[in-house]
């Protein structure tokens, strides 16, 4: 928090630091954000805490021209309430075949009041739109970690760790040691069956040895 805006960049290559000059209208001075690479070109700025509260606002930075694109506005009359302390992942259509991010997902986080919020939302990239999408009741949290994999061609699995399902500015020694996982897309025939294999080990574990050595060590693996 502060009341000047600045970025620095890290390369990886050479371990050193540098201050890009950016053009274009910046975000307000802000804190406690998410921050996602969209593409190649692009990182997407939401949400979080800025001078005068939590705001919900969307920043794009173009990282080829350091142009801000200025608040954007997403189409429709969904949008998800002001918040920090969330997490938000950047997931591509698993159907599509492209590896750029099409959708942001974004998870919990803390409200006005300093509240946990208990509700998931989805971001359409292209299209700037929100989607809610459905929430169990009690799994708000915030300081939480998320991280996308992607177990087969179709399918997109999201894991949620840790964080404090309190105001943790009242209550710090709530945490949470829970994985959360979300699943998007279709799985394959190969991981529905090792699944229902799986839940009915007892009855298939004397036909175990029968298996491809392959699928017989991916069963072990997750038994």
């Amino acid at each position: 928090m502060g009341t000047m805006v600045m970025y620095k960049l890290w390369c990886a290559l050479t371990g050193e630091w540098s201050v890009p000059e950016c053009v274009g209208t910046p975000p307000p001075p802000c804190a406690a954000f998410s921050f996602n690479k969209i593409d190649q070109h692009r990182v997407l700025l939401f949400g979080g805490r800025q001078c005068y509260g939590r705001v919900n606002d969307v920043h794009i930075l173009n990282m080829d021209t350091w142009e801000w694109s200025g608040a954007k506005y997403p189409i429709g009359d969904l949008w998800p309430s002001p918040r920090s302390f969330h997490s938000a992942v950047c997931l591509r259509d698993p159907n599509s075949g492209s590896t750029r991010c099409q959708k942001l997902l974004v998870l919990w986080g803390m409200d006005l009041q300093a509240d946990p919020i208990n509700d998931i939302w989805l971001l359409d990239v292209d299209q700037m739109k929100w989607t809610q999408l459905p929430c169990a009741a009690g799994s708000q949290r915030v300081w939480h970690s998320t991280v996308a994999y992607y177990p087969s061609e179709h399918e997109a699995s999201v894991l949620t760790f840790g964080g404090s399902p309190v105001n943790v500015f009242q209550h710090s020694n709530v945490r949470l040691s829970e994985v959360v996982k979300m699943e998007f897309g279709v799985k394959s025939l190969y991981r529905i069956c090792a699944a229902f294999i799986i839940a009915n080990i007892d009855l298939f574990r004397p036909s175990l040895v029968q298996l491809p050595p392959r699928v017989l060590t991916y069963i072990n693996k997750l038994i």
